[in-house]
């Protein structure tokens, strides 16, 4: 990738692709620093940092039990 391949990205994906390498980024940043962060963290092969998985509660299929299994769901109180 080149630079110019950053310059067709809209704001919001610059944003997105800076965020999830661990970039903090200021709402006032125009769109010519976005990609200029954005090559940068490219071109120094910045890896993903993993934030928080985002889950369903309620929802029995998204629950783990301490050993990282999920419940039987004919087990009563299963997440206990």
């Amino acid at each position: 990738m080149i630079i110019d391949d950053f310059k067709r990205w809209k704001v919001d994906v610059l944003r997105k692709y800076c965020q999830q390498r661990g970039l903090v980024i200021a709402n006032s940043k125009r769109k010519e620093e976005l990609v200029a962060l954005a090559f940068a963290a490219y071109s120094q092969n910045m890896p993903v940092v993993p934030g928080p998985t985002k889950r369903r509660m309620g929802a029995a299929w998204t629950r783990t039990t301490a050993d990282g299994k999920a419940p039987s769901a004919w087990t009563r109180n299963a997440m206990q």
